[in-house]
């Protein structure tokens, strides 16, 4: 080391053709130790440049490190960690794995603990991350992360295998993983604002995760594009003194701002179960809530994707087999070549203000809601509740549904109840060719209630109860 300042020195001093001042000295030592401490994380482990073309821009060379084992995971833990703490910057890098791996621990019904000793641990998530991550198709496994509730306070933060994620996550799945937090899921407790985190490719399995305010399979909360991934075999819960919260299928709760989009294409739900005991709760198959407090002239898509799980609560809910609450002003919500197929069921007997959906439980601040090309089969039953719908249970916006069909009972005692829209407060709507299939017993409207004196327009039909359509 001495040598190497000693060399730097003479360098130095030949350049500027002065001799060295002490400041100069100590400005030397910082940036050399500055510069060692940033490039040393993965000093040791396999590196490669690869050309990328960026959309509308020139090439450029993205050097990439490979991960095989834990130990070199965490390598990139304690890095993520020290460039946080050191810098308030989340970590830049770009990893492909290259094995499975194990992170090395198990849920015992009661506390997270170590394969190796059987002692109480659990893993810390990744701390903050700006980059790419491809999994290359590989599996963590031994993933468990339990933070615990208390009554003064919740403990910390967002919990997942990356506690916050700016980026893309790609080629990854996740098996028979635990995790316990505020804000929770499997893969991104919360992603980034500011730059969008986005999941590709990604599928968790066999897992748990319990959220105190916002709970999803892949990401708790703000993930904002997801394309090609799934959740399956999962129980999701909402477990804490909180009077709201957000639960769903992919993710718990998206919050929307004018320059980010939510964009779901390929995502899929299959067997899981959606658990939530706080008093107002928003559940959704696919995404508990997509809310924003701006005034937002946008369109955000659901495409190619479906629900197959049957969904049940209790309190007062926005459930949708889709999604649970959509409150944006002047925004389109889009919904294409998508489905749900199971049953939505609520015991709850004293509640005048839930709202239930095939797709979407509730659309407000004059949302206007788009399904083409889809469809929802299985039965809804409730016994209350405010409105119930075969795909919206509540809208103030229009509603336009072309192509779609509705297959399956509807039972309720709510107080607005439609074969395919429950009620539509401010607007009306325009179905065309669309066609239901409702219970035997059935004379629902096409809608429950809508505003006297906007579009109400129907082309379609309904099977009456012997089988016969008529429009």
């Amino acid at each position: 080391m001495r040598t190497f300042l000693k060399r730097s020195l003479n360098l130095v001093e030949n350049i500027i053709g002065a001799p060295m001042k002490k400041n100069h000295w100590f400005l030397l030592i910082h940036l050399f130790c500055f510069g060692f401490a940033y490039s040393a994380w993965n000093d040791g482990l396999t590196t490669y440049v690869a050309t990328e073309y960026p959309p509308n821009a020139s090439s450029v060379e993205v050097t990439y490190t490979q991960i095989s084992n834990l130990d070199e995971l965490n390598l990139l833990k304690k890095a993520a960690k020290e460039s946080f703490d050191t810098k308030g910057i989340p970590l830049e890098a770009n990893i492909v794995l290259t094995n499975d791996i194990d992170l090395g621990y198990f849920f015992d019904g009661k506390v997270c603990r170590s394969k190796s000793d059987s002692s109480i641990a659990s893993f810390e998530p990744i701390p903050e991350f700006d980059g790419f991550f491809n999994g290359n198709d590989n599996t963590i496994t031994g993933l468990c992360i339990l933070k615990q509730k208390t009554t003064a306070s919740l403990e910390t933060g967002a919990v997942g295998l990356f506690r916050s994620h700016q980026g893309n996550i790609k080629n990854l799945k996740i098996d028979n993983a635990f995790v316990q937090g505020d804000v929770a899921g499997i893969i991104i407790g919360e992603g980034s604002i500011e730059k969008q985190a986005e999941i590709t490719d990604c599928h968790v399995t066999n897992s748990t995760v319990i959220g105190f305010s916002a709970v999803g399979g892949l990401a708790g909360k703000q993930v904002f594009l997801i394309m090609n991934s799934s959740v399956q075999e999962t129980s999701l819960s909402l477990e804490s003194e909180n009077e709201i919260g957000d639960i769903g299928g992919l993710v718990g709760l998206i919050d929307v701002s004018l320059d980010n989009i939510v964009n779901l294409n390929g995502a899929f739900v299959k067997n899981i179960s959606l658990n939530g005991s706080l008093p107002k709760q928003n559940v959704g198959g696919l995404i508990g809530s997509i809310q924003s407090d701006e005034d937002l002239s946008q369109t955000n898509s659901i495409a190619n994707s479906f629900v197959e799980t049957d969904i049940s609560s209790k309190n007062e809910v926005n459930l949708g087999g889709l999604i649970g609450h959509y409150s944006i002003l002047s925004a389109y919500i889009s919904i294409t070549s998508s489905y749900f197929k199971g049953n939505i069921f609520s015991s709850e007997t004293d509640d005048e203000v839930s709202c239930y959906g095939g797709f979407i439980g509730l659309a407000e601040n004059n949302t206007e809601v788009q399904i083409e090309k889809s469809y929802q089969k299985g039965s809804i039953q409730t016994e209350a509740g405010l409105s119930v719908g075969g795909f919206v249970g509540q809208s103030t916006g229009l509603v336009y549904i072309a192509e779609s069909f509705q297959k399956g009972s509807i039972q309720t005692k709510s107080i607005n109840q439609g074969l395919f829209v429950g009620s539509i407060s401010n607007s009306g709507y325009n179905f065309t060719s669309v066609y239901a299939v409702p219970d035997s017993s059935s004379d629902l409207e096409v809608v429950g209630v809508y505003a006297l004196g906007t579009i109400a327009s129907f082309s379609g039909f309904i099977a009456d109860k012997i089988g016969r359509a008529h429009v």
